[in-house]
C-alpha cells in the first residue's frame, strides 16, 4: 500500500473517530439534559397560564377553577409581577354562595384531579423544596406547602411514598417575597420517580375569607444520603412497634441534645422534644391511631422512623 493510501485511510479513521466522539458527546448532552428536566418542577415559577375560555389554569397544574367557573369565582389566579419573572401563583379563599360558602385557594401539580398518574418525573432524592412566598393565615386556618415523593411497586402495582416534605403556616403572615425552603424526609433508601407539589389556602372546616398564599420560584435543591447510610450512623430501636399506650426509643449510644419530632401522614408536626441519654419513652395519650413518622436529628445525621399508634 502506498503512503498516500495510508494517510488517506488514517485520515478516514480519524474522521469516523470524530464522528463518534461528537455522537457520544451529544448523546451525553441529551440524557444530562433529560435528566435535569426531570428534576424540573413543571412550570415551577408560574409564567406559564393555560386559558380555558371561562378561566386560566397554570400549565400543568390543577385547581378549583374549574368547578367554580360557573359562578364566576376563582380561587387560583396569575398574579402579577412575580417575585422574580412576570407572574406568580396566587392562591385566596373566597366567599362563594353558588358553591355552598367559603373555597379554599388550591394548586396541584397534576392536569386534572382525575388524573390516574399525578406525579412527574423525578430521579434523585432531593434534600428540599424551595421558592418564594407571601401569605396570611388568621385564627386557625391553615396553608399548607408540600410535595410527596413516591416510586412505583411493580409488585403491588400502586406508588409506595419515599419521601414527604410539609410546611404548616397558622396564625402568621408574610407580607413580601421571602425565601422558603421545606426540608424533605425519606422513609426507605429507594430513588423516586414521581414527584407531586400540593399548595393550600385554607384547609380547615372554616376558613377565612381573603386569607392567601402566594408561590412563585418552586425548585428542588440539594441531595439526601441514602437513609440507610444514615440509619448505619444512628443506632437505636423502638419497641413496641405499633404500639397502644406507650412506646419505648432506645439508642445504642447515650445521645445529647437530639431532637426528636413526630409527624403524622400529613407532615404536621404533633409533638417535637429535645433528648439527652440512651432511653426515653412517648406516650399516645390524645393522638388518634395511625401512621405517624418519628425524625431524629442528632446534628450530625437524622433518620425517619415509621411508627403505628392503634
Amino acid at each position: 500500500m502506498k503512503a498516500r493510501d495510508h494517510f488517506k485511510n488514517g485520515a478516514y479513521n480519524l474522521k469516523i473517530m470524530k464522528i463518534k466522539i461528537t455522537l457520544i458527546t451529544a448523546l451525553a448532552l441529551l440524557l444530562v439534559s433529560l435528566r435535569s428536566e426531570a428534576q424540573a418542577i413543571p412550570n415551577g415559577g408560574f409564567e406559564t397560564w393555560t386559558n380555558f375560555g371561562t378561566y386560566s389554569d397554570p400549565a400543568g397544574w390543577t385547581s378549583y377553577n374549574s368547578y367554580t367557573a360557573s359562578s364566576g369565582i376563582f380561587t387560583t389566579e396569575q398574579g402579577t409581577p412575580g417575585a422574580t419573572g412576570a407572574s406568580y401563583l396566587k392562591l385566596t379563599i373566597k366567599n362563594n354562595p353558588a358553591m355552598g360558602g367559603l373555597t379554599p385557594g388550591i394548586a396541584i401539580s397534576m392536569p386534572s384531579l382525575s388524573s390516574p398518574n399525578a406525579g412527574f418525573p423525578v430521579s434523585s432524592r432531593p434534600t428540599d423544596l424551595t421558592g418564594q412566598w407571601q401569605y396570611q393565615s388568621t385564627g386557625i386556618d391553615t396553608l399548607v406547602v408540600q410535595v410527596i415523593l413516591t416510586k412505583w411497586n411493580t409488585t403491588t402495582s400502586t406508588s409506595d411514598m419515599v419521601g414527604l416534605g410539609s410546611t404548616f403556616m397558622s396564625a402568621a403572615s408574610v407580607t413580601s417575597w421571602t425565601n422558603f425552603s421545606v426540608p424533605i424526609l425519606y422513609f426507605n433508601g429507594d430513588t423516586p420517580d414521581s414527584a407531586t407539589v400540593y399548595l393550600f389556602a385554607g384547609i380547615v372546616s372554616t376558613p377565612t375569607a381573603g386569607d392567601y398564599l402566594y408561590i412563585d420560584d418552586l425548585a428542588f435543591s440539594g441531595t439526601t444520603a441514602s437513609i440507610d447510610e444514615l440509619q448505619s450512623e444512628i443506632n437505636m430501636t423502638v419497641s413496641p412497634n405499633p404500639f397502644a399506650t406507650q412506646t419505648t426509643i432506645t439508642f445504642i449510644e447515650e445521645q445529647k441534645n437530639t431532637t426528636l419530632t413526630l409527624m403524622n401522614i400529613a407532615g404536621k408536626t404533633v409533638k417535637s422534644f429535645t433528648f439527652s441519654g440512651n432511653q426515653l419513652t412517648i406516650e399516645k395519650n390524645d393522638l388518634p391511631a395511625g401512621l405517624y413518622f418519628l425524625l431524629i436529628n442528632d446534628k450530625k445525621s437524622k433518620i425517619v422512623k415509621k411508627i403505628i399508634i392503634q
